[in-house]
């Protein structure tokens, strides 16, 4: 559930021209053009710049949430004789079967994979050619906590004792599944402090609406440091590209929630002269 929140979340789904935008600085539109193609889904028909955006940080904050890296290959396309590159495209690469080696990269094919297709079961990939996005430090310090502590915590949603037999004679063992229930929640919600996950209101009755609405703004803070860092990371991906293409240019963003807008309604929650309907109302 944190994975498919953060996913949705990241670059929200709403109407096209609403609320916000992404760009390349310096504008151009056949570099908007050549960007927004290779970051969207393959298989999908011409996209924009936010759709390429919205498309690339979906995919891979799933695998940063999951395996804490998402790895790809730069691939380039060509055209004519004098192969002048045209376009790129970012193919995921399975974290797990890429190893560093020495100046380079090494991705491992499984074997019936590798039959399948006829090609070899180890690629060799120069430095260059290769990029893993990472979790920026803020988030990465205590990540791995805290996904094993929701790892446990999901395990078994209920203890197996506490439920009814069929056809046997209910018996009162002792076991009250409301107060299990609770401490379940809190320990939900202790597992996910730092990032402010409020996990679809499940903690909701455990806690104030004032300490509510501060994890929802935890949440959206955690949320801007992840996007910030994916989109950091992606225009240093383009600069690469953009040297081998030849076009120059970053994506920039707008109308999305920023660290000002966000230490503001935490001021205004602390100081409570904002009612808490009006603080979430932004995001």
């Amino acid at each position: 559930m944190l994975v498919e929140d953060v996913a949705n979340g990241l670059v929200p789904y709403r109407m096209r021209g609403e609320d916000f935008s992404f760009s390349m600085e310096p504008a151009s539109e056949e570099v908007e053009t050549i960007v927004a193609s290779g970051l969207g889904r393959d298989g999908y028909n011409r996209r924009d710049l936010l759709d390429g955006v919205r498309d690339f940080c979906r995919d891979a904050v799933q695998t940063l949430m999951a395996f804490g890296e998402a790895p790809y290959e730069i691939v380039y396309f060509s055209e004519g004789d004098g192969d002048k590159m045209v376009g790129f495209d970012l193919s995921f690469i399975a974290p797990w079967t890429l190893k560093r080696r020495g100046g380079g990269w090494v991705q491992t094919i499984p074997k019936d994979h590798a039959e399948r297709w006829k090609m070899a079961t180890r690629i060799e990939l120069p430095s260059d050619s290769v990029v893993r996005l990472r979790l920026p430090p803020s988030i990465e310090s205590y990540f791995r906590r805290m996904m094993n502590d929701l790892d446990l915590l999901g395990r078994d949603l209920y203890p197996a004792f506490g439920v009814p037999v069929p056809r046997a004679n209910a018996q009162n063992i002792g076991f009250d599944f409301q107060a299990w229930n609770k401490s379940h929640a809190v320990a939900l919600a202790q597992a996910t402090r730092e990032c402010g996950w409020t996990a679809r209101g499940l903690f909701t009755k455990n806690v104030t609406e004032f300490y509510y609405v501060r994890r929802f703004l935890g949440f959206e803070r955690f949320k801007l440091e992840l996007r910030t860092s994916l989109l950091s990371q992606l225009n240093e991906v383009l600069q690469i590209i953009g040297k081998r293409i030849g076009f120059s240019g970053h994506i920039v963003v707008s109308g999305l929630p920023d660290s000002v807008q966000i230490a503001n309604s935490y001021r205004d929650l602390e100081a409570g002269n904002v009612p808490f309907s009006d603080i979430r109302k932004p995001y």
